[in-house]
Parts: structure tokens; C-alpha cells; sequence
């Protein structure tokens, strides 16, 4: 090649390049699209981003003190002297919790709080920064179910506190994102992201086996237990509580279904068996919502709609979604609960008396059983109480009194599905037909402790 060739070719590519005064060459000029300001967070931040912002204020890291008591020889020198001591040695455990309801309301799993003396919770900081000098806040159990491995806990401090919205389970479809938030291995608000694998799993507990349970590949590791398992639109799936350690990237939460019939009955377990109104609430921003009416139920008979808002309750403005229930269950069947409520449509609020009647389950278990029963807090065994059903009469001529079930008896299973609350009871004995025999198991005290026995119903 002649050297005219390689200066043509070399002046050419010079041709793109603007040459300044002097001599300096000035850099081409940038073509790309210029981003209107913000532009470029708005792509990063993706719809699992929003969802993390959404619900991360509402995620708890939760630390378990206990103290355990130690005996012997600190020292050489007491060993020499055969002086033993006491002392306390405070041992602590981590898991994750989070808020859902304004009041402080914590739900986590049992086996996080098990013996536990003292609870903190701490809220993420603002900047991110954790501050380990920070002990968060007290927290007390109200109530646990170590069967479902669900616990209730209240902040020991004024709200509001931000919650997380609750979203279904039944529809949860096989593929869709899931997220997790929690505290593995004390590393505090980690989040990771994975899809539904798999619903209605059953998998071993240390209190038994449980069916029905989420299956992720999100990764959960030791102290995301209790922490939330939310969908691409920021609402709670179900609760992290067990990974197959076999495995990777398999992990099991409580679908937020079962979360939702059990957490009502952990505020007052007692008085959930004996009342009902035949509606729920649920929180949105800061008002309440009636999101559920039962077909034929009281509060559908009095006129209440889902939809509506609840403006006032007896003089009051309930804010609080388990704030109200307790409120509810202070109140025995043949009262009334008077509530003021919005409607889309109306003019003006609406006012409506709610009256609370017997639970259809206790109901059911006296037409279909023929037994009166009373709800009992029994203790398990293992440290734990649970609602038991302790017969106070039996109808005579009916199927209890055909299998001999006797009053102070407890009615334990029937079909097979343990009777541990009166909702449960109800749906049931709903679906049960007539002239059909049942398996059923009843326990009776005895000299020696408590003995159970199975046999066939035949239910009225």
C-alpha cells in the first residue's frame, strides 16, 4: 500500500473528528438519548424493588434473651477452696417478626419466642445502618399456637407502627416471584427473591407434621424464621419457617391463609370459640375495611357489606384491625356491637347494630353431636395449652350419647381432623353428610392421666 493510500485512509478517519485552533482535536459529539432527571431509578427500580420498599418498614429483626442458670468453680481458686457458685450466663436467639396491625401487633413463629425471657424488636433504620448499640424495643407474647408454629406478640411502646398488607394463598400461582425479608444469621433486613416452587407440601415440625405449606426456592436461612414471604405487589404469602437443609434453595412457609383463621383465635382463644359476628376486617392505610361477610351470618342480616369502612364503634375510632377484635370479644353472645360506617354510594355514613350470637360450631356440635361443650385451655405435654372441648352435658338419644361419650370428656378428632377451634368445628361439620360414619376420638381422665379412645359416629 503506497504511502497516499494510507494518508487518504488516515485523513479520513480524521474526517469524523472535528479539529479545534490550534490543533487539538474535539471529542465526537454524544447521540444517546438524554434521560429526563430520575429516569434512571425509575428503571432500576423494578417492581420486586417497590415491593422491598413497601414492606421492609414493617419487618422486625426479633432477639430472644434467656438466662440460664450455671453451677460449680469460676476460678481455680474456688475449685482449691471447694466453694461452688451460682451465676446466670444470658444466652440470646435470633429470628425476624413483622407488624400487622398499626397498634404494634408482631407475628412471628412459635419456636423463635419458645422460652424466651425478655423479647426486643427492632425496626430497620433509616439510612440502612444498623446500630448494634440499639436493643429495639420489648415485645410481650400474647399467645402462641406451636401446633401451626404461629405466635402473636404486642409492642410494649405507642404506635402506629407501619404493618404489612396480608394478601391470599388459595390462589397462589405455581412460578409466580416471592420475597423474602429477614434476619439470617443476624445479618438484619436481607432480602432474597425466588418464585413459588410448589404449594401444599406437608413437612415435619418438631410439633408434628403440617400439610398445606408454601414451598420456595427464595434463600432462608437460620433467623428468617418468622419473617414475611411477599408477592411482586408488596402484600404477605406466608410466613419463612422451615428450610430442607438436605437441599438447596428449599425452603417452606405458612401460607397466609392458615395465618389469618389462627391469629383471631390467639388474641382471646376462649372467647373466639364461644362468640361470632360473621365478619372480618383488614387494614387499609389506616382505616379499617370490612373484607369478609359470612352467607347468613349476623352482620349480613343487620345490612354490613363488604367494602365498608368503619367510621365509628361505640364512640370510637378503631384503627386497629386486632385493637378492634379484642375490643369484640369483650362483648357475649345476645350484645350488640354498634358500628357507624362509609359506604361508596351513600350520602351520608350508615349505622348498623351488629348482635353477636353463639358460634355456629358450638351450635353444630350440639345438633350434630348432641353435646354441650365448654372451651377449655388444656395443657399439651410439651410446655403449651390449646383450646380443648370439654363435654358439660349429652342429649340423650343422640349419637354422643350411642358411643357413650360421657360429660367430662374431651372431644379430641373427629374425621380426623383434630377439633381446635370453633371455626374449624363449623367447617366441618358442614361438609360432613348425614348417615355417614365418622372416625371420632374422645379422652377421659382417669386415675392414671388422661386416656383416649377411637371409635365410629354416626352423626345426627
Amino acid at each position: 500500500m503506497g504511502f497516499g493510500r494510507v494518508a487518504g485512509l488516515f485523513l479520513a478517519a480524521l474526517g469524523a473528528v472535528a479539529v479545534l485552533p490550534g490543533g487539538a482535536a474535539a471529542a465526537p459529539p454524544d447521540e444517546r438519548v438524554a434521560l429526563p432527571p430520575g429516569a434512571e431509578d425509575d428503571l432500576r427500580r423494578t417492581a420486586v424493588v417497590r415491593a422491598v420498599e413497601a414492606v421492609s418498614p414493617a419487618v422486625v429483626n426479633i432477639a430472644t434473651d434467656r438466662f440460664i442458670e450455671q453451677r460449680g468453680f469460676p476460678s481455680v481458686r474456688d475449685w482449691m477452696m471447694g466453694t461452688p457458685r451460682r451465676w446466670q450466663v444470658k444466652t440470646q436467639s435470633l429470628g425476624t417478626g413483622f407488624v400487622v396491625d398499626p397498634a404494634g401487633w408482631v407475628v412471628t413463629n412459635a419456636h423463635v419466642v419458645a422460652q424466651g425471657d425478655s423479647i426486643h424488636v427492632k425496626f430497620r433504620s433509616g439510612d440502612g445502618v444498623e446500630n448494634r448499640e440499639d436493643e429495639g424495643l420489648l415485645a410481650k407474647v400474647i399467645a402462641t399456637d406451636p401446633r401451626s408454629d404461629l405466635a402473636l406478640l404486642r409492642i410494649e411502646a405507642p404506635g402506629p407502627f407501619p404493618f404489612i398488607e396480608m394478601g391470599s394463598s388459595h390462589d397462589l400461582l405455581i412460578g409466580e416471584p416471592a420475597i423474602a425479608i429477614g434476619n439470617p444469621f443476624g445479618f438484619s433486613s436481607t432480602v432474597t427473591a425466588g418464585v413459588v416452587s410448589a404449594v401444599n407440601r406437608t413437612i415435619q415440625l418438631p410439633t408434628g407434621p403440617v400439610d398445606g405449606m408454601i414451598q420456595t426456592d427464595a434463600s432462608i436461612d437460620p433467623g428468617n424464621s418468622g419473617g414475611p414471604l411477599i408477592n411482586i405487589m408488596g402484600q404477605l404469602i406466608g410466613v419463612n419457617t422451615a428450610v430442607f437443609r438436605e437441599g438447596r434453595n428449599i425452603a417452606f412457609a405458612i401460607p397466609v391463609d392458615r395465618v389469618k383463621s389462627v391469629l383471631g383465635g390467639l388474641i382471646d382463644p376462649i372467647r373466639s370459640s364461644q362468640v361470632w359476628a360473621g365478619f372480618e376486617v383488614r387494614n387499609r392505610g389506616r382505616a379499617l375495611v370490612v373484607d369478609t361477610v359470612e352467607k347468613g351470618g349476623p352482620a349480613e342480616r343487620a345490612g354490613l357489606r363488604v367494602g365498608d369502612v368503619l367510621g365509628r364503634c361505640e364512640g370510637g375510632e378503631p384503627c386497629s384491625v386486632y385493637g378492634f377484635k379484642a375490643a369484640l370479644l369483650k362483648r357475649g353472645p345476645g350484645e350488640r356491637v354498634a358500628l357507624q360506617v362509609r359506604r361508596a354510594g351513600a350520602a351520608a355514613p350508615v349505622d348498623i347494630a351488629v348482635p353477636l350470637v353463639e358460634h355456629p360450631g358450638l351450635v353444630l356440635l350440639r345438633q350434630r353431636l348432641g353435646v354441650e361443650v365448654e372451651p377449655r385451655m388444656m395443657p399439651q405435654g410439651d410446655g403449651s395449652a390449646a383450646v380443648r372441648y370439654l363435654v358439660k352435658e349429652v342429649r340423650k338419644g343422640s349419637a354422643a350419647e350411642r358411643v357413650e361419650i360421657r360429660p367430662s370428656d374431651v372431644v379430641g378428632m373427629l374425621a380426623g381432623v383434630p377439633l381446635e377451634s370453633a371455626d374449624e368445628i363449623a367447617t366441618l361439620l358442614r361438609d360432613i353428610p348425614r348417615e355417614q360414619l365418622v372416625p371420632i376420638r374422645v379422652f377421659r381422665e382417669t386415675r392414671g392421666g388422661w386416656r383416649w379412645a377411637d371409635t365410629e359416629i354416626l352423626l345426627d
